[in-house]
Order: structure tokens, then sequence, then C-alpha cells
């Protein structure tokens, strides 16, 4: 294309690559296209200089969607670029030009205000700068004076980056004095693309912002919504477990819709970034980590603005720099060290050196297995064994000997259990009520079981001290309230991963709230405090950043319904894979080969896939199939119904576990609101 001017249609023109071919013409613009150029039908175009086809799936990892920075450029490894890799799965959406303006040199307006300045080149998913000549661009909206900066639209097709530590020794098989073992001590990252199209989100921040305890705490409406979740969990479990209610299967929600249930359905889109030869455990190097960020992959135009005194004639050159934040997600520990890094930039004289170009998020594998740390320690003791219906003797009941104290030791082995445990209880709870009421539909009965025994209470202000005589304090049955802490426990930690699993953003929030109560009443100080700074950046970010908190936090490996994982479980995943390599480099260990190891981990894995698939052998799924619990889950019911743990008895108790009431109940709302108000008045100034 000689002249933009040629350009008819351009909605019909899907842009694959960009280059910018300063050296043959100021005024030409080179488009590599899938489809929509005359001439060009087959949906194959050339490379200008290059006589071959190239296809539109063949250029892989990166385009200019996913980072464009006229400081420096993402590099990729030459030999990996250049191979044909064409049935791995596509790179970014098409970028789509238009003839939109800025109405400032180098302005980024809103999320969906994303440009390009003609000074930047694209080629093989790399990009580079170039120098053009000063002279006016020709478009349709005429001459551009010289020295202007014309900038193309794009549809904001946004990422966002997660990051992790990655800690190896590599210990020589002959030591010496002069060659020990080497430490490595990184940051492992990648990007992963939007699936939501996020165009038409504002990327303006509140202007104002005023927020209070009211807003962080769940409502009735919340009681309520989670109320109506816990509802088709129960029903799923008695259809399964209850053979009386198999036939109900049909009527039962096993994916529940939500607003974005397509797009959350869709495979995602994965980019390895390598390492960054850095240590996030100390605050110096977790600075240069968040700058070396910044600079690489937050959008960015910076220009040099002057600015004249009318009084006295004097002129001022600044640096004025507009750009896309992007969310850098991670574990708690690893957001903690992001919040700590630009605390320490607070003070800096402008927004690129305050880090402003990345927003710390925390994600919910972490999060998960804080919460069944937390039911351990509230519902677990060895010195239960001989109390019927804890946790810890049904344990030995079973056999299961790989169920540890501290759950980060095998949180598999955990959830496992716990799951079991939680089906026992519901089917506890169910025959409990069919002894009085009956009920045919399945959603009538998981409606009765919910109001009977979920033991949830919102946080409300104390009652005014009475001057009449204190009242006897009440029996309270021990046995009866730790059944239905099991199972109100139970059912939060399951909504939990059902909503990850499908990757329902809302609801994620949703259990965030009531995961705040949890945490500040389980003494997990970090996740409480990460709770509020979580539900406080749905009021302080801009809406685009809040769809990305919300829908973001998911990756899906398989493109298919309920197979969203989080995505620093997927970081993990990623962390396992590097180290499996690095066991092979030998004594190569230097941080080039480290690297180039990080970056090439997809490649490797869908080359490995494909000569797999065309060798015929047979590969693993990825899918854990759990054997039958059949003989488990009646054991335990069998337990639960000789001590009728769901019908009240007047005083019994655990000796291990003195619950006078549910442990999401009856909290000091006072304290709590002047709690919440601290971390909130935090969380303001530090904006």
């Amino acid at each position: 294309i000689e002249d933009i001017d040629d350009i008819e249609d351009i909605d019909d023109i899907e842009v694959a690559q960009l280059e910018s071919a300063a050296e043959s013409s100021p005024n030409r613009l080179s488009l590599v296209c899938s489809s929509g150029l005359s001439g060009e039908s087959s949906g194959e175009a050339s490379v200008a200089g290059s006589e071959s086809p190239v296809s539109n799936s063949s250029y892989i990892e990166l385009d200019t969607s996913l980072a464009f920075n006229e400081h420096s450029c993402i590099e990729l490894d030459t030999s990996i670029s250049e191979l044909d890799v064409s049935f791995i799965a596509p790179a970014y959406s098409p970028i789509r030009l238009s003839d939109a303006e800025c109405n400032s040199p180098g302005c980024i307006r809103s999320a969906d205000d994303v440009f390009v300045a003609p000074s930047t080149e694209v080629r093989n998913g790399q990009q580079s700068l170039i120098n053009h000549s000063p002279h006016a661009i020709s478009t349709n909206e005429g001459m551009i004076p010289e020295g202007r900066t014309t900038m193309h639209h794009i549809n904001w097709s946004g990422f966002k980056i997660t990051i992790d530590n990655v800690d190896k020794n590599f210990r020589p098989s002959f030591q010496r004095i002069n060659h020990q073992t080497n430490s490595l001590h990184c940051v492992h990252m990648y990007a992963v693309k939007d699936r939501l199209d996020l165009s038409s989100f504002s990327n303006a921040p509140p202007q104002l912002v005023n927020i209070k305890p009211e807003d962080i705490l769940p409502t009735h409406s919340d009681l309520c919504n989670i109320k109506e979740h816990f509802k088709i969990l129960v029903s799923r479990i008695l259809v399964q477990r209850k053979d009386e209610l198999a036939a109900q299967r049909k009527d039962v929600h096993w994916h529940i819709p939500f607003q974005y249930s397509r797009e959350m359905y869709m495979k995602s889109t994965v980019i390895p970034l390598g390492v960054i030869d850095h240590n996030e455990n100390r605050i110096d190097e977790m600075v240069c980590i968040m700058e070396q960020l910044q600079i690489n992959y937050v959008p960015t135009q910076s220009n040099e603005v002057t600015m004249s005194f009318i009084d006295t004639g004097e002129t001022m050159t600044y640096t004025e720099h507009n750009f896309h934040p992007i969310a850098c997600s991670g574990d708690q520990l690893t957001v903690a060290r992001e919040r700590a890094a630009k605390s320490v930039r607070h003070h800096s004289e402008n927004e690129l050196d305050r880090l402003e170009g990345l927003v710390p998020l925390v994600d919910d594998w972490h999060t998960n297995m804080s919460l069944v740390k937390v039911i351990w320690k509230w519902l677990y003791s060895k010195q239960s064994a001989t109390q019927m219906g804890t946790l810890f003797q049904l344990k030995n009941e079973i056999n299961r000997t790989n169920v540890p104290v501290d759950p980060t030791n095998n949180l598999k082995a955990c959830e496992d259990f716990l799951s079991v445990v939680l089906d026992a209880h519901v089917m506890a709870a169910s025959e409990t009520i069919l002894t009085s009421n009956s009920y045919e539909s399945v959603s009538d009965l998981s409606a009765a079981l919910i109001e009977e025994y979920l033991g949830i209470e919102l946080p409300k202000p104390k009652p005014p001290q009475s001057r009449r005589p204190r009242q006897p304090v009440r029996a309270v049955d021990g046995v009866y309230v730790y059944a239905t802490e099991v199972l109100t426990l139970g059912l939060l930690w399951l909504g939990f991963n059902d909503a990850i699993k499908e990757g329902d953003g809302d609801t994620i929030i949703l259990y965030w709230r009531f995961l705040l109560l949890v945490f500040k009443r389980g003494g997990c100080r970090n996740y409480s405090t990460e709770a509020v700074n979580l539900l406080s950046q749905l009021h302080t970010l801009s809406p685009r950043l809040v769809a990305q908190l919300k829908w973001g936090r998911f990756v899906n490996t398989k493109g298919r319904p309920g197979c969203n994982i989080p995505s620093d479980l997927h970081m993990e995943h990623l962390n396992r894979k590097l180290k499996g390599m690095l066991c092979n480099i030998g004594p190569n260990n230097s941080f080039s080969t480290i690297q180039r190891a990080a970056k090439t981990i997809g490649v490797v894995s869908e080359v490995s896939h494909q000569f797999a698939k065309e060798v015929g052998v047979q590969r693993d799924s990825g899918h854990h199939k759990r054997k039958a619990s059949d003989k488990d889950f009646s054991i335990i019911l069998q337990t639960l119904e000789d001590n009728e743990v769901f019908i009240k008895k007047g005083k019994r108790m655990h000796d291990s576990f003195k619950l006078p009431h549910g442990n999401i109940e009856q909290f000091n709302k006072e304290k709590l609101d002047k709690w919440l108000q601290e971390k909130i008045d935090g969380i303001c100034k530090s904006r």
C-alpha cells in the first residue's frame, strides 16, 4: 500500500504483521494481511522484501498488542522465531487500523485508544526502533505538519503479567574450592492475553475515592447470593450421593452460567517471557525487577513538552509520560513485595519512576491454600482422636495416613479428604431434615438444608448494654456447632474452587468478601490485609483494570468449560517445567541458557506434543482422575448418623474444640470497622 488513502475499507483488513519501511519511502506503510487486500484472496500475503507467502498463524509469541514501547523491545530467540510452528496456538487477535488521530502528541486517552507511533517497526513478532525523516505524512485527514506524531488506533487487546520466584541449586559432581554449588534466584514470568474485549472500558481511574467499610464487607444481598450458590453445590452432592434423587441430575446446574461464560470457556493464550536475574526477596532487587517489567512491557509514549512563562519569557522542558497500566499478579508474598517496591519509589518525580505502570493483583491458588490452613487450624487437632465426628477421628477411621497436620505439606490429600467429609455432612444433614419434613425437589431440600445449618452471620453492631440482671448462659451443643462449622467452611471452600474452575470473576469477588471475615477471625494477617486491598481496588482502579482484576485471574489451558485454573497455579506449573529442563543442562547453567530455556517452554511443549501426536504416542491429559470413594463416604456417614451430629442434644462438647458459636458469626462490628478504616486510609494515602 503506497499510501494510507489507498485503503478503502479499513475494517476488512486483518493485520497480522506491521512493518514501517522508512528505507524506501517515509510515506510507505507495508501491511502483511491475512485477507481483505486486492489480489490476495487466498488468505496469505508476502512480507515486504520476501517472495514467500506467510500464513497468518506462522507468527507466534508476541505482537504489538502485547507490548510497544519506544524504550526497548521484546526479544525472542532468532532460531525459534524462524521455525515453522504453524501448529502452535495462534497469537493475539489481529490489529485493526483506523484513521483516528490523537489530540495531542503521544497521548493515550483510554483503554480503547492504544497507539503505535510510526517510528515503531515490528518484525517477526519483535519490536525495534527506526529513524524516520521528519517529513509530513499524508492521511485521509490531509497533511500533518512536520514534526507531529501520527498515531493509529488499535482496539485494546490487553494482557496480564504473572510473576513468581524460581530457586534452584546446581551442585557439581566434583566439588572444588573454586567450583561450588551455584544457587539460582530468579523471577519467572509469563503473559496471558485477555479473553474479554476491553475496548469499551475506560482507562481513566476515578478522581474522587471515598471508600467506607460498608463497601468492603459483605451485605445482605451478598449473603443471599452466596446461599443461592451453596444451594446449587448441595444439589450436586445430593443427586450424586442419594439414589432417590439421582433422577433429578438433569435439573441441576453443573456449569453455572454467568455474563462472560462463553469467553471464559475459551483457551487462553499464554506467552512465556523468560526470567529476570534478580531475587525478589530483596526490596532493592524487587525495584529493579519492576523497572524492567515496566520498561519492557508497559505500553508507553514519552514526549518532550516545552512550557513558556509569560511573565519572564523563560521556557522549561520536561518529559511527559502516557502509558497503559498493566496488571502484575502473583501470590500474596510476591504482591506484598511489589507494593513494598512501589512504596520505596512513592516520592519520585514522575509516574514511571513511581512504578505506576504496574498494578499488583493477588491470585487465588495460594489463597485457597490459606483457606484450607484456616479450616485445619479450627477443626483439626491430634488430641481429638477419640472425639467422634471430628476431622482427625474421621481421618483415622478411613486410614487417610497421607493427610498432614499442615495442609501445605500435601494440599491435594487434604482437599480430597475434605471433599469426602463434606459430602458425608451434606448427606447426614439432609437425612436429619427428611425425618421431620418431606421434599420431592432436590432444590427445595437444598434450600432447607442451607437455611437450617449454614453458620454465616453478617457483622452487626452490638446491642446496647442493659442494666437488667444478666441472663444465664444457654447450654451449647458443641458437637452440633462443630458439624455445622464443617458444613459451612466446606461449602465456602467448595464454592470458591468452583468459581475458579468456571472463571466467574463476579462470584470470586463475592467469595473474597466472606474470606475477609474468615482470614480476619483466623489470624491470617497478611491475607486479611490482601483481601482489603483487593476489594478496595474495585473502587480505586480504572474500569479496564477492574475488569482485568475480575476476569483476568484465570488461565484455561484446555478450551473447555470448567477448566480454568488460577494464574499463580499455572505459574507453578511453568516453574516445574523450567526446573525439569534445567536438570538436563549439566554444567551449562549460565543465565543465558536459563533465559533461553524459560522463553521456549511453550514452544518446546507444543513441539513435543505435536511430535507425540505424529508418532502415535499416548500422552497424559493432565486430568487427575479420582478413584471412587464410596466406601470411605459410607464409613464417615455412618459415624455421623450414629452420633446424631445434626440434632441438638443439650450440652455436648468436643474437648479439643471450644465452639460456643460458628467462626463466621458474632463479629464485633465496631472493632472490625475501626480496623478496616485504618487499612482503607492507608490505601487512599498511598494513591
